[in-house]
């Protein structure tokens, strides 16, 4: 998240001069952080389109996606945090347009336009997430690895409600929430089994007299 809020802080110092890198820092910020909330498939990542698949609401955007657009073939519907709103405004209102400038044709609203102002495909948004997180992180995510984190996230906290992974990642059933409990079952075990280790060896360890 602090990568996020760190490139659209970036950004913003020089947009509204109509500077191309920074709008596509404050675009590359809302994307870390849109991922974050709402980790979609990037089929669907590409495919959101402002008042079609994003739709801006009174306190925050809606991600609605019919069961044709969905690998599962069932509808899918998220509301994102109220506080993303703020920051999807200004890509949208500030530097989205900055962006589209430097392309001639005519805006078909697509959410996320690269440096030349064209629709950037669902590959080349993964491509560009992986970028980002090697950079700045030291590890390569792509779009999809937010998928596997934030389902192994929801079981570590909260394993009596393993079901909810099901609607946040638009499963059509809950077998693949189930695997995402077993590997977060195993990540416990192995924390507690290390715990047990490093006391057992610092009780091991020969007292040394005052």
């Amino acid at each position: 998240m602090q990568l996020g809020e760190a490139l659209i802080a970036y950004g913003a110092e020089r947009v509204e001069e109509g500077h191309m890198l920074s709008a596509a820092a404050i675009r590359d910020g809302c994307l870390i952080l849109f991922l974050i909330a709402d980790p979609l498939r990037r089929a669907n990542l590409g495919a959101l389109r402002l008042g079609e698949t994003l739709i801006r609401e009174a306190e925050c955007y809606r991600v609605d996606f019919s069961a044709a657009s969905m690998k599962t073939h069932t509808p899918y519907e998220a509301r994102l945090p109220k506080d993303l709103t703020s920051q999807l405004d200004f890509y949208i209102k500030v530097a989205r347009p900055v962006l589209l400038a430097r392309s001639n044709k005519p805006d078909a609203r697509w959410l996320w336009l690269g440096a030349e102002g064209l629709p950037m495909t669902a590959k080349s948004l993964s491509r560009r997430v992986a970028q980002l997180t090697e950079e700045h992180l030291g590890r390569r995510m792509s779009a999809h690895l937010f998928r596997d984190a934030s389902a192994t996230a929801v079981t570590l906290r909260d394993g009596a409600n393993v079901g909810i992974v099901a609607s946040v990642l638009g499963h059509s059933t809950e077998k693949t929430a189930e695997r995402y409990y077993n590997q977060a079952r195993s990540f416990d075990a192995y924390r507690r089994y290390h715990d047990l280790v490093e006391r057992d060896r610092r009780a091991a360890r020969p007292r040394t007299s005052d």
